[in-house]
């Protein structure tokens, strides 16, 4: 029997059809590849810390020599005292940084800015590697010790690395 045309146009649109939706389940299903392989990628490579070495800020010696001298001027028998702080490190600034993939598919970090400031996630002070004071009243040994106390109390470090000296007149 022979097929009328109408008959023979809607099997081609049925066939065509077909197609098409063969074509649309591809696109659905790579689109729902790309974004499980996306939300993969960000759970085990999301944001990351970093750590960068900072160079530490002159003033809080300064601040923390200047404060100390204050502090012992006020201990019986010390008299005029000048300290100064020796630190081993520049201490650390930990920055929040995010990663991400740009449109080329290249690996993207940058620090993560809050009102125009980078985030810190967390600091360390420098390490104070010695401490040498110099004293008038250094030449009394009860005086010598209340330096020492002091000094290694207020900023918690060992006594090995504390030298107390008498200060010329």
């Amino acid at each position: 029997m022979p097929v009328s045309k109408t008959e023979n146009n809607k099997q081609s649109f049925f066939a065509m059809f077909k197609k098409k939706q063969k074509v649309f389940e591809i696109i659905i299903f790579s689109t729902l590849c790309v974004a499980i392989l996306t939300l993969f990628y960000f759970y085990f490579f999301k944001s990351k810390n970093e750590t960068i070495q900072v160079s530490r800020n002159e003033t809080v010696s300064v601040v923390d020599e200047n404060s100390l001298c204050d502090i012992l001027k006020q201990i019986k028998g010390v008299g005029a005292v000048d300290v100064f702080i020796k630190y081993g490190d520049e201490g650390q600034t930990v920055l929040a940084y995010e990663t991400r993939v740009d449109i080329n598919g290249d690996i993207i970090t940058t620090p993560v800015f809050s009102s125009g400031d980078v985030i810190v996630v967390s600091k360390t002070n420098p390490t104070i590697s010695g401490v040498i004071i110099v004293a008038e009243g250094a030449t009394s040994l009860t005086v010598r010790n209340d330096i020492l106390n002091a000094v290694s109390t207020g900023l918690n470090i060992d006594k090995n690395i504390i030298q107390i000296y008498e200060k010329a007149i």
